[in-house]
């Protein structure tokens, strides 16, 4: 079933991942989930409008709730949060009597992440580095701070490091003076906004949209019966040239051969320079 696949639809970016060498028949369509912003309801909306220092948003996504992370962890969040100036929109299922919530922090088991990212008063995102989250704050640039946890997102928050548009921070030794100094650095220096707003240039430079994109390459692949001639030939490769093994066992046969062969000789050379040296001696005994 693997060998006989026609086509890939990748959810990936250049500026996401960086530039990759794909076969003909794996195609990016990234951000093909994507939809208009929707307006933000009466109370969410008045609060952003208002956030004049700007709003800083914090998801984890959908798998991993506030309420499970560690309590000491929660805790750094708010204590950091409520010294900032900005507004900070955390989805998160914490019950608010069972916290001491700073006023700037705003808590809501969902939000329209689309819609905050969309929204100009936004100023940072801090995520778990999910492959959408990180395509969604790039397509509307947006500084992130990443804190991974599982799959790609070690391999998002380096890229994001990398390419001048966030900051990897780790769960496990994270403290109030990291977080605070991270969220610091991102909205103080203008370079990492100038990076991401690059980013989205090059996210959103598409001769087509993403789900035009997979129509025309599903419909090529039904026109040309399977698309066959896209495949690369290391397809139908069996597993041993395909990671060069036939390669590498003659090469090291002949290298033990030559290693033999030259031993031998070497071998052979310090014998008859020994015959030589004791004959020698018997001469002038």
């Amino acid at each position: 079933m693997l060998r006989n696949t026609s086509l890939f639809l990748l959810t990936s970016n250049p500026a996401l991942r960086g530039a990759k060498l794909y076969p003909p028949n794996v195609i990016e369509i990234s951000g093909i989930h994507f939809k208009d912003p929707a307006p933000l309801d009466e109370e969410l909306n008045d609060i952003m409008d208002k956030a004049k220092k700007g709003v800083i948003y914090f998801s984890f996504g959908t798998l991993l709730k506030a309420s499970n992370i560690r309590k000491e962890i929660a805790q750094t969040f708010l204590t950091v949060f409520g010294q900032l100036d900005q507004t900070i929109l955390w989805k998160a299922d914490l019950k608010y009597t069972d916290w001491d919530i700073p006023k700037n922090v705003y808590m809501r088991d969902r939000f329209d992440q689309i819609s905050i990212l969309a929204h100009p008063n936004c100023v940072l995102f801090l995520t778990h580095g999910g492959v959408s989250s990180m395509m969604e704050a790039i397509k509307n640039a947006i500084p992130v701070i990443v804190v991974p946890f599982f799959a790609d997102q070690n391999i998002n928050a380096a890229n994001a490091q990398y390419l001048g548009y966030g900051l990897h921070l780790s769960y496990r030794n994270l403290t109030q003076q990291s977080l605070r100094w991270a969220i610091t650095a991102v909205l103080r220096d203008s370079r990492f906004k100038a990076s991401v707003e690059r980013a989205s240039e090059v996210f959103t430079d598409k001769p087509m949209s993403s789900l035009d994109s997979s129509v025309y390459w599903i419909e090529y692949v039904i026109r040309h019966s399977g698309a066959h001639h896209l495949k690369p030939p290391t397809v139908h490769m069996p597993w041993y040239q395909l990671f060069f093994l036939d390669v590498i066992v003659v090469y090291f046969v002949a290298f033990c051969l030559i290693l033999y062969i030259f031993k031998q000789v070497i071998s052979l050379l310090f014998l008859r320079l020994l015959f030589v040296t004791k004959s020698s001696k018997a001469k002038v005994n």
